[in-house]
């Protein structure tokens, strides 16, 4: 009779001492794996009841910090996915709905660093207030894009606020960049009669509207 790990057409299985085969969740030298219905061990993501666990090549459950595609997660000792606000250690650090950890941004009044490290903004200065006030009218009156709000911020030929202060403008202008990037196809078309395929190129340019190519095809893909 077998037990253990046992490969079967390139998938692992587990079979208890009495050689049943396990499902759901099974502890193994002090290590965690999750046995789907079917009795495939379980690798990648997956979402079991409400919450999100990753798994190993090996099966394992994973727990920490882990890096996946450049981006990085972490799981609490039960190997829960963490979202939201976290302390880790003495470090607070943010987590998207999707588990990737913010990094460079400005969130409920925290300034978080290229390491995600978080730090509240004591207080707002009047220089940041004033750079969030001109990015709301850039945002508001010529529909700029997110890029080009912050070049505008920090040119010297600008309005010449600091990295810091473009930044958190931009962090908290709450625009709709879509939206932006439609107004402004819109105006292309009927001012200009450009056709879609320029609008496109002229909203993604370096040199024009600086939108990011997912808002541009939005724009596209909504004009009349």
């Amino acid at each position: 009779m077998k037990t253990g790990w046992q490969k079967i057409s390139g998938v692992w299985y587990y079979l208890k001492p009495s050689g049943v085969m396990s499902i759901g969740w099974e502890q193994l030298g002090g290590k965690w794996y999750y046995l789907n219905n079917s009795g495939s061990m379980s690798t990648g993501w997956q979402q079991i009841g409400n919450t999100w666990y990753y798994f190993e090549g090996n099966g394992q459950m994973a727990t920490g910090w882990k890096q996946l595609s450049g981006k990085w997660y972490y799981l609490n000792s039960g190997g829960a996915m963490r979202t939201g606000w976290q302390q880790i250690g003495s470090t607070w650090y943010y987590f998207y709905g999707s588990g990737v950890m913010a990094t460079n941004t400005t969130i409920d009044g925290w300034r978080i660093d290229a390491s995600g490290a978080g730090r509240k903004i004591e207080n707002v200065t009047s220089e940041y207030k004033s750079a969030l006030a001109k990015a709301k009218q850039y945002s508001d009156i010529m529909s700029m894009s997110k890029r080009a709000i912050y070049d505008q911020l920090v040119s010297p030929y600008g309005e010449k606020f600091s990295k810091e202060a473009a930044q958190y403008a931009i962090d908290n202008v709450n625009a709709n960049w879509k939206e932006n990037a439609l107004k402004k196809a819109k105006m292309y078309q009927e001012s200009m009669a450009m056709s879609p395929s320029a609008i496109y190129d002229q909203l993604i340019s370096q040199y024009g509207e600086k939108f990011t190519p997912e808002e541009a095809q939005y724009a596209i893909d909504n004009l009349e």
